[in-house]
């Protein structure tokens, strides 16, 4: 994936089908739009929920944003036409990717709703174009999503990829994406996984779901 242009073949989609850990599909669209906007706002606040019902209400390109933003009188939206690519990219290279039975792309509509405000417009806009840089859409086999490091100069190899894995490790802010070789295991960088930034983890390893492991990294 380069910086302006998406690699066709760099987005990889599930190999097996997805079940939501966030329940059902309200949880689902919950999770979605937090984790596009990494459930921070300006400021470092938390998303509200006026962030979560407009981020899935952004159009999918500037064309179709354009006229709606110029009718509102949003002047700093419409000027933002050298800047969308990000948007337009990420929702066109990911349209197919599978969330359980619906497409990525279904969950999205093209229409603003009548009470959005440009502040809050603005903001999710913002925010989820510092979230998507260098990063890519992931969901793991346990029904999380996030993003994955995107190391956008690297080979392919150095690329997420299934099979790779997430380890959340004690005294490190974020899960760590790791990919094992031989006995030991390569860093790929940091990731997000909605659900699991908030010490949630922890709490599963004192009720069993998860366990302590051992990493060497190379």
């Amino acid at each position: 994936m380069g910086y302006f242009d998406v690699d066709p073949q760099s987005p990889v989609h599930p190999s097996r089908p997805w079940k939501s850990a966030y329940g059902g599909l309200d949880g689902t669209i919950n999770a979605l739009a937090r984790t596009l906007l990494m459930d921070r706002v300006a400021g470092g606040q938390r998303a509200e929920e006026r962030h979560i019902s407009t981020v899935l209400h952004l159009p999918a390109t500037f064309s179709l944003a354009e006229s709606e933003f110029l009718r509102r009188g949003w002047t700093w939206l419409a000027g933002q036409e050298m800047y969308f690519f990000r948007w337009e990219n990420f929702r066109r290279a990911n349209s197919r990717f599978m969330l359980g039975n619906d497409r990525l792309d279904d969950f999205f509509t093209d229409r603003i709703p009548g009470g959005a405000t440009e502040r809050d417009m603005s903001e999710i806009y913002s925010c989820f174009d510092r979230t998507s840089h260098k990063r890519r859409f992931m969901t793991t086999a346990k029904g999380y999503m996030g993003w994955a490091p995107d190391n956008v100069y690297g080979g392919r190899e150095e690329q997420a990829r299934g099979g790779d894995l997430l380890a959340i490790l004690f005294g490190c802010s974020t899960p760590v994406l790791i990919r094992p070789l031989g006995q030991q295991f390569q860093v790929l960088g940091e990731a997000y996984v909605q659900g699991m930034m908030e010490g949630e983890a922890l709490e599963l390893l004192e009720v069993g779901r998860y366990k302590v492991q051992k990493f060497t990294f190379c």
